[in-house]
C-alpha cells in the first residue's frame, strides 16, 4: 500500500474513531468536505501544513501517519475527546490540548533518558 494511500486510511480511521464527520475534519481544516473524502482514498495529497493540524488533533506525529494501521498501534489519551455537543471552534481546542498532552508526554520521555 502507497503512503498516501496509508495515510488517506490512517486519516480515515482516526475520524471514525472520534465520530467526527468529513464535514467536521474539513471545517477543522478550512476545506470543503469533499476534499477531505479526496485525501481519505488517496485521490489528493494532503500539504504538510494539514497533515500537521490532524496529527496535533488526533495526539500523534505527523511521520505516525504513514504508519500502515496506526489507530491499532496507538496508545489512547486518558482524555479521549469525542464529538458529544462541540461546535466548530472545540475542535481547535481539542487539537491545542492533545498537542500539550503530546509534548508533555515527550518531555517526560526525555527527561528519563537523561536520569
Amino acid at each position: 500500500m502507497g503512503t498516501i494511500k496509508i495515510i488517506g486510511q490512517n486519516l480515515k480511521d482516526f475520524r471514525l474513531k472520534y465520530d467526527y464527520t468529513q464535514d467536521d475534519i474539513g471545517k477543522y481544516l478550512g476545506l470543503d468536505r469533499s476534499a477531505i473524502g479526496h485525501f481519505e482514498i488517496a485521490d489528493r495529497d494532503m500539504s504538510m501544513i494539514h497533515l500537521s493540524k490532524l496529527a496535533d488533533l488526533f495526539g500523534v506525529e505527523i511521520e505516525d501517519f504513514t504508519q500502515p494501521e496506526l489507530i491499532k498501534k496507538q496508545a489512547n489519551f486518558a482524555f479521549a475527546f469525542r464529538r458529544d455537543g462541540f461546535d466548530d471552534t472545540d475542535l481547535e481546542s481539542m487539537a491545542s490540548f492533545n498537542k500539550i498532552v503530546k509534548n508533555y508526554i515527550k518531555m517526560n520521555e526525555i527527561d528519563n533518558i537523561n536520569e
